[in-house]
């Protein structure tokens, strides 16, 4: 395990996409998306993924210097197409032309098509609570997870995130996948030579299994609470591959990444905003003081988690596994960084 500060971490990320073929805007736009990931301890979606990254640019899945584009629009919706280029630069794109609507118009609605992997979706509602609105996310992916009752690959692990501005001492934000797990975390455990919870995946044989490989061998995942994560998950795949043409190879349009919908309401629209911020901390207080249950030290607030990690990390620094670094330096070296990079202290 190497613990690396956040400035290490963000010269050393866009280094490596610079090398990867990105312009510096770009590469710095994805290197902040990845260690802010890292740094809230959502390291399913940090900079562990630099490797992947370069595996979809030699591959041609990504163009690292391609720029979306608005293909149609109205005053409070648009069309975006991310021209295969990297997901988090299309999402925050598309994320800010939201927001641009939504100021003039109440309330806005933006999809998303032809990107990869756009990142941590909590990071979109984040910038809508930044600027004062309420921000929602719907985001397809690849056929990776089983339907209830089903053990095929057909529906993504399809994240959807909310964020709600507060008065207290972070936003609101849940930002979850519709599977047991998100592909990220099953692939953190492989490279960590862990292993899963029951009931998080199956083998290719349609059995339950806690090895992290067997995702990789043919398996496939499992939605969230049975019926009602798998109703969930197909309900975001209809908006993010269908309403958001982001493509599913089951009607003959290729999946290449993530699809998303991206909507933002301004919350004066609809009440006294700084009142909403106030009531949403005296909700919140109110449900974290609510008695406890057996087994349980305390009740959190989605986002809450993601916060506490952050002030730890920016103090103490990122821990990276071993594997993950050692990949990620035989990748970086295979572009022309040099050893000197990936020297600690």
């Amino acid at each position: 395990m190497h613990i690396i500060g956040v400035p290490k971490l963000l010269d050393l990320s866009g280094k490596f996409l610079r090398r990867a073929g990105a312009p510096p805007a770009i590469a710095e736009r994805v290197a902040q998306a990845l260690v802010l990931s890292s740094l809230k301890g959502v390291d399913s979606h940090g900079v562990m993924r630099l490797p992947q990254y370069l595996e979809h640019i030699e591959e041609g899945l990504v163009i690292p210097d391609a720029l979306p584009a608005v293909v149609r629009e109205t005053a409070s919706t648009a069309v975006v197409d991310g021209q295969r280029g990297f997901g988090h630069a299309a999402a925050e794109f598309s994320t800010q032309i939201a927001l641009e609507k939504a100021q003039a118009h109440d309330m806005a609605a933006v999809t998303l098509h032809n990107t990869r992997h756009i990142g941590r979706v909590g990071e979109y509602v984040e910038m809508a609570v930044d600027a004062g609105f309420i921000g929602f996310v719907f985001c397809s992916a690849l056929s990776q997870v089983a339907p209830h009752g089903g053990r095929g690959r057909i529906l993504g692990t399809n994240p959807v995130a909310i964020g709600i501005p507060s008065g207290g001492e972070f936003p609101f934000v849940l930002d979850f996948a519709t599977s047991v797990l998100s592909e990220g975390k099953v692939r953190l455990a492989r490279d960590k030579g862990g292993r899963l919870q029951p009931g998080a995946i199956l083998d290719a044989q349609g059995q339950p299994s806690i090895r992290p490989e067997d995702l990789y061998e043919g398996g496939a995942m499992l939605p969230m609470g049975t019926y009602k994560g798998y109703g969930l998950g197909l309900a975001v795949q209809i908006l993010g591959s269908l309403l958001a043409q982001g493509g599913m190879a089951l009607i003959n349009q290729p999946a290449v990444g993530n699809g998303a919908l991206f909507m933002v309401l301004k919350p004066g629209s609809f009440c006294d905003a700084a009142e909403l911020r106030r009531q949403t901390e005296v909700l919140c207080e109110a449900v974290k003081s609510s008695p406890l249950r057996d087994g349980f030290d305390e009740i959190l607030i989605p986002g809450e988690p993601e916060y506490r990690v952050e002030r730890q990390r920016e103090q103490d620094g990122i821990p990276i596994a071993e594997t993950t670094w050692q990949r990620w330096r035989e990748a970086g070296l295979s572009i022309g960084m040099e050893p000197a990079d990936f020297q600690i202290g």
